[in-house]
């Protein structure tokens, strides 16, 4: 349980009994919004699959590696505290913050992965279809979608119930980029690695379980790559390649109104992914051989990081819940990098 503990050890032998020692120890929740970390010094973890991990605080994060074990692992120390084997090449992982589970989607396998941190166990849940990307909803949602061509799938799936409730049928090419804002109970997904891009918002009835479609953007850049949504609803990203207007540009779309823009973001090459700080006030993007630190109220440049992209990777950012370490995965590397402003 997460607090403050001390931790005392006394010796005793025929000469007698020692002096105790102490160890203090602070516990942090695992959907903590603070760092806690004494320093930070640039890094790397080797042997992961090239997916974003979800952050957690203090160097803590939940990614998959080569072996298709899933871990909770902190990316400074190496230490691991729980690791998970599945049944095949997991391509997205999703955190149901409130009941403590990890759901998986799994590449060529007819079935979802749910890693239950609390009973410590993995259990599977059939489906009709194998995923390409899942995202957790909320009260035991969760959405996968397929990756059939020229028609693929949405599946909402009942996590408590262990079961499939019900699928929608969709037009998508290379499907994977879903994600789901329970604020305003939106969920978006996107063509990926097309010369036109297309992104779709859909509304979900939680009463229903149904979801309807709301706005669909044609042409939203090409070769998208990577989607991302702000905490509070408002904001959305989907990164592509040649960028999602004229220049190499990211843009910073209104969530509630696809038709909008607020602005956008100048990465001056390539936009391979972006993602929005916990408390919303930055934004890190990457044009494949440097990490971009912007002002997300201003869309300025703050500052430029050295990372170990290159051009021809694609490669993943995203922030730790604390917001004071950005991360950068590029094929089987996950790097850290100290924030800069923090």
């Amino acid at each position: 349980m997460a607090g403050q503990y001390c931790i005392s050890l006394t010796v005793s032998n025929e000469a007698g009994e020692s002096e105790p020692a102490f160890v203090n120890i602070t516990v942090q929740n695992i959907s903590d919004t603070v760092d806690i970390i004494e320093s930070i010094e640039e890094g790397y973890l080797e042997g992961y699959l090239p997916i974003k991990p979800i952050a957690l605080p203090s160097g803590w994060i939940i990614a998959a590696d080569t072996r298709n074990v899933v871990k909770i692992i902190n990316v400074m120390t190496k230490e691991v505290i729980a690791q998970y084997q599945v049944s095949a090449i997991p391509n997205k992982l999703s955190y149901d913050f409130e009941n403590d589970r990890i759901v998986v989607s799994l590449k060529s396998d007819k079935r979802i992965a749910v890693i239950d941190i609390n009973e410590d166990s993995v259990y599977y849940i059939d489906t009709p279809y194998s995923y390409n990307g899942i995202v957790y909803g909320e009260e035991n949602i969760a959405f996968a979608i397929s990756d059939d061509w020229p028609k693929g799938y949405i599946s909402i799936i009942d996590i408590q119930e262990k079961k499939v409730l019900n699928s929608i049928e969709v037009s998508v090419y290379k499907s994977g980029l879903i994600e789901y804002d329970p604020i305003y109970n939106n969920l978006f997904f996107a063509d990926s690695g097309t010369s036109s891009s297309s992104l779709y918002r859909y509304s979900f009835n939680e009463v229903t379980k149904e979801l309807k479609i709301e706005q669909k953007i044609n042409n939203a850049g090409g070769n998208a790559r990577d989607m991302n949504i702000s905490n509070d609803g408002k904001h959305l990203v989907l990164c592509c390649g040649s960028g999602n207007g004229d220049g190499y540009t990211i843009f910073d779309f209104d969530a509630t109104n696809l038709e909008r823009k607020f602005d956008e973001f100048d990465t001056g090459a390539y936009p391979n992914s972006g993602a929005f700080s916990n408390d919303g006030n930055y934004f890190i993007a990457s044009n494949g051989s440097k990490l971009l630190l912007f002002d997300a109220n201003n869309h300025s440049l703050i500052n430029t990081i050295k990372s170990g992209s290159y051009a021809a990777a694609y490669d993943k950012v995203l922030f730790s819940r604390g917001d004071n370490i950005i991360y950068n995965i590029v094929e089987s590397h996950i790097y850290y990098y100290k924030n800069r402003i923090y």
